[in-house]
């Protein structure tokens, strides 16, 4: 196969002595890149000849995306808990003694978010004024929001003859969360500053880890 060399590959994979399964270039580089290249760098270590799958499985590898060219949305339920939970309390500049009781967590039971104590942080003007109400604060609005709730605040209004009616409250803090991993489509929060770097880069770079290995492991080709 000498003379077919970079136009066909062995694959490596547990077969039977003289039953070696090979694919064209165009197969074997396609499809989950990263996941072959994983495999072929542990076949190689015992055996050279798929030395020549890792080389040409690395030059296959789709480009690295940048944090700002992935948008995560507030209730993926692959990112941990604790970054989301670090966003929000870097949103709302939570005061460190409430950073304590105030969390995030997921229940896969009930595929449902939970903020704990989402009443105790009173004085915070990000928190009831900027992104939230008197009605709804910021850490309601974000729980909601990470349970793919959508959020409306009514406030009771007395006619003229005396009927009661409910007229919808314009939530202030109109638009989107930005926050170079995390977006919510949410319209009552949105980030102050779009595009400001995060003071810790290990949920960015957690979310381009697991966006890479979930969406762009297949090469364009």
């Amino acid at each position: 196969f000498s003379e077919l060399k970079g136009e066909i590959f062995k694959v490596p994979t547990q077969t039977p002595v003289g039953r070696a399964e090979y694919q064209t270039a165009d197969e074997y580089l396609s499809g989950n890149v990263r996941q072959k290249l994983m495999m072929s760098k542990l076949f190689a270590e015992d055996n050279p000849e798929y030395q020549e799958n890792v080389e040409a499985l690395e030059a296959a590898q789709p480009e690295r995306l940048k944090a700002t060219e992935i948008d995560v949305r507030l209730g993926s339920t692959w990112v941990p808990s604790q970054y989301i939970e670090q966003f929000t309390h870097e949103l709302l500049q939570t005061p460190g003694y409430f950073r304590r009781s105030i969390n995030v967590s997921y229940s896969p039971q009930t595929s449902s978010w939970n903020i704990t104590n989402k009443r105790h942080d009173a004085g915070n003007v990000l928190a009831n004024t900027t992104y939230g109400t008197e009605h709804i604060n910021a850490y309601e609005i974000v729980e909601d929001t990470l349970n793919l709730k959508s959020v409306k605040v009514f406030k009771t209004i007395i006619d003229q003859n005396g009927d009661l009616f409910g007229d919808p409250l314009c939530l202030p803090g109109l638009g989107i969360v930005r926050n170079q991993c995390f977006h919510s489509d949410h319209p009552a929060i949105k980030d102050s500053s779009s595009g400001t770097p995060r003071s810790d880069q290990t949920g960015c770079s957690y979310c381009r880890r697991r966006h890479k290995d979930r969406s762009g492991s297949h090469p364009s080709r």
